[in-house]
């Protein structure tokens, strides 16, 4: 019985936090805010253009509609300070309306977080409860009412963690490359497993080669 007390305490916590950080970030007129930019630049790529110029940026983020940020920020442009490769990625969305396009990213980042605390748990060994504790607040209830790729990111990171402990180490290392979408975030999760496994290396090298490749894709 004290578990699942325990168990709904932390769940309402969570679905709490996220659901004050969302109703605060859509007062703001930000939801789904840091989207917007990677949606404009991947679009703006589309069309031959640079995605880290402000101009056409600017255009596309007024255009998808007008909300309160911009209302109080004229003039204001949010960058979009992905790698070409991320932006790339992302031009399947940007062929879609911006809300459809919101609402399947929203999706893509809930599964992320899911399986951080999924791999967590398991090769943690620890309940399920901690792991929403864990990841809750610092990932769930800040990063996904703006749509950043954080998640993403760290659901590569778990999901290579957890391939490592399972002995799927060409597997943890392709994933670990997915982690690169926030380099800063990947790459010393990528060397660590390139030093810590042989068998990572070349897996390693061809993901990263492959994203180097869709830099190409992008206006850098």
């Amino acid at each position: 019985m004290q578990s699942r007390w325990t168990a709904g305490v932390v769940v309402a916590a969570a679905v709490l936090a996220f659901a004050f950080q969302t109703s605060v970030v859509a007062r703001t007129g930000f939801f789904m805010g840091d989207f917007r930019a990677f949606y404009c630049a991947a679009r703006v790529t589309a069309q031959g253009a640079d995605p880290y110029h402000a101009e056409p940026l600017r255009s596309c983020e007024l255009a998808i509609g007008k909300t309160r940020f911009f209302e109080k920020n004229p003039g204001v442009v949010i960058p979009a300070p992905l790698p070409g490769y991320a932006i790339a990625a992302l031009v399947p969305l940007a062929s879609m309306p911006f809300a459809v396009a919101s609402a399947l990213w929203l999706a893509i980042l809930l599964l992320a977080w899911f399986t951080c605390v999924w791999t967590l748990a398991r090769f943690a060994s620890i309940g399920w409860q901690p792991s929403v504790a864990v990841f809750g607040m610092s990932l769930g209830a800040l990063s996904l009412p703006f749509g950043e790729v954080v998640p993403l990111a760290l659901g590569c990171i778990c999901l290579a963690a957890y391939f490592a402990w399972t002995g799927r180490i060409q597997a943890a290392a392709l994933v670990a490359a997915g982690s690169m979408v926030e380099p800063h975030l990947g790459l010393p999760v990528c060397l660590a497993l390139a030093v810590w496994r042989s068998a990572a290396r070349v897996p390693l090298v061809l993901a990263c080669a492959a994203l180097a490749i869709q830099i190409g894709r992008a206006h850098v």
